[in-house]
C-alpha cells in the first residue's frame, strides 16, 4: 500500500471520511479510488479503475490461506462493495475471517455488507464482535449509531455521536455524522445546533458535505435566501452535486418558480435518474400542452 493510502485508512478508522478524501487529493492510484468510492461523500464516482484492479487480485484470490490470498480476498471484497455486489463482498470477507478471525477490518466490512443487505441483526452481531476486541473502533460505533437512526432510536444514536464528536471535535467527519443525525431528528434546537457547529468549525466552509448539511438546515429553518446561497455556492464548486440540485428543486418549489424547478430537475435526472424526479418532469411536460 502507498503511504497515502495508509493515511487514508487511518482517517477512515477514526470516522473521518471527509479527511480521507482530502488525503486522497485526486491521486490516480486505483486502490485510492476504491477507498474513495467506499468511504467518500455520496456523489457519483469514477469506478473505471475497478475492473483492472480486480484482474490484478483475481490471480491471488484462490481460496488459499497465504498472506497474498487473504489480502486479495479482502481487497476484492472492498471492490465488490464499491460495485454494489454485496453478496460477493460478504462471501469474500467471510473467506478472510475463516483464516484470520481476528481481522477486524474484514469483520467490520462483513457487518457493513449485512447492513447493506438489511440483515440488521447479523450486522449488529459483527459490529459488536469488533467492539468486543476494540471498543475504540470509531467507524464501527458510527455504523451502529446509523442503525439506531434507522430504528428511530434518535436519543441513543445522538448520544453515541455526540460523545464521539466531543472526544474529537476537530474531526470534520464526526461532525458530519453528528450533523446528519441532528437533521434526522430535526427539532428546532437540533437544526440550529447544526448551523452553529458547522459555522464555528475550521473546516465548515471548505468541505462540501458540511455545507450540504448547513444548506439543508437553513432550508428547514425557513431561511430560503441563505439556503439558496449555500446550494448555489456548492454548484459553483461541483455542478453535479446531487444534494445541492435537490435543494434547489425544493427551494424553487417553495417559491414557486417552475422554470427553475424544471432546469434543476433535468440536471439531476441526467446524472442520477430518479423515479420521483422523472414523474415531476413528466407532469411538467404534460402541463405544457
Amino acid at each position: 500500500m502507498t503511504e497515502e493510502n495508509d493515511k487514508l485508512i487511518g482517517q477512515v478508522a477514526q470516522g473521518n471520511a471527509l479527511g480521507a478524501v482530502q488525503v486522497m487529493g485526486g491521486a490516480d492510484d486505483a486502490l485510492m479510488r476504491v477507498n474513495h468510492l467506499l468511504y467518500g461523500p455520496m456523489s457519483p464516482g469514477d469506478d473505471s479503475a475497478l475492473d483492472g484492479l480486480m484482474a490484478g487480485y483475481a490471480d491471488h484470490a484462490t481460496g488459499g490461506e497465504g498472506a497474498d490470498s487473504v489480502l486479495a480476498a479482502y481487497n476484492i471484497g472492498c471492490i465488490k462493495l464499491a460495485q454494489e455486489d454485496i453478496y460477493e463482498a460478504k462471501m469474500r470477507f467471510g473467506e478472510v475471517l475463516r483464516v484470520q478471525p481476528e481481522n477486524l477490518l474484514a469483520r467490520h466490512n462483513l457487518g457493513l455488507a449485512h447492513e447493506l443487505l438489511a440483515d440488521i441483526d447479523e450486522a449488529k452481531t459483527e459490529y459488536s464482535r469488533v467492539l468486543a476486541q476494540n471498543p475504540d473502533s470509531v467507524i464501527t460505533r458510527i455504523n451502529l449509531s446509523q442503525i439506531k437512526l434507522q430504528e428511530a432510536d434518535y436519543e441513543g444514536a445522538l448520544a453515541d455521536l455526540e460523545g464521539l464528536y466531543n472526544n474529537d471535535s476537530s474531526n470534520p467527519g464526526l461532525l458530519y455524522h453528528y450533523a446528519k443525525a441532528l437533521l434526522t431528528r430535526a427539532s428546532s434546537s437540533d437544526i440550529q445546533r447544526v448551523v452553529d457547529l458547522i459555522e464555528a468549525h475550521p473546516d465548515g466552509e471548505s468541505l462540501g458535505p458540511l455545507q450540504e448539511c448547513r444548506g439543508f438546515a437553513y432550508f428547514l429553518l425557513g431561511d430560503m435566501e441563505t439556503a439558496e446561497g449555500v446550494f448555489t455556492a456548492l454548484l459553483g464548486r461541483e455542478e453535479g452535486n446531487l444534494y445541492a440540485l435537490m435543494g434547489m428543486i425544493k427551494i424553487n418549489a417553495a417559491k414557486p418558480n417552475f422554470d427553475a424547478i424544471l432546469d434543476f430537475a433535468r440536471r439531476f435526472q441526467a446524472i442520477s435518474p430518479n423515479e420521483k424526479i422523472g414523474q415531476l418532469l413528466e407532469a411538467y411536460q404534460e402541463s405544457e400542452f
